[in-house]
């Protein structure tokens, strides 16, 4: 994707921005920065996960994901929404989130590490 926002006349690009994305490294670490330098806007999806990364027990709800993509240098996120409690948590959380503080990311990808690639589904390499 890198390559493509190098050396494609692209307006926007499309990438994931998720703690998988902060701990396996690329898209948060390395397209973010070639697409901001040369003006090109930067959209997140995959937020959620499908919801397969909010995980109550673990303190992971949707508003601390939300709030991690909203740290990102992104110029706006897409999410999926279910149910209109969904929409109307979104809603809010685009009003009122406060950025994470690195303590609070730094938390969010420990708790993601061990799992990241094989949470990462949408990277196609499968379980492992």
């Amino acid at each position: 994707m890198t390559y493509a926002v190098e050396n494609w006349p692209v307006d926007a690009v499309l990438i994931p921005v998720n703690p998988l994305e902060g701990v396996l490294g690329g898209f948060l670490d390395g397209t973010i920065g070639a697409a901001k330098e040369r003006g090109i806007a930067v959209i997140g999806m995959k937020v959620l996960g499908g919801s397969h990364y909010i995980n109550p027990r673990a303190g992971i709800g949707p508003d601390l994901l939300l709030r991690y993509a909203l740290t990102q240098e992104v110029s706006l996120i897409i999410v999926g929404c279910s149910t209109p409690e969904e929409v109307r948590l979104l809603a809010r959380m685009g009003r009122e989130a406060e950025p994470l503080s690195g303590e609070e990311e730094e938390k969010l990808l420990a708790l993601f590490r061990p799992y990241a690639r094989r949470l990462a589904f949408y990277r196609g390499g499968g379980p492992g």
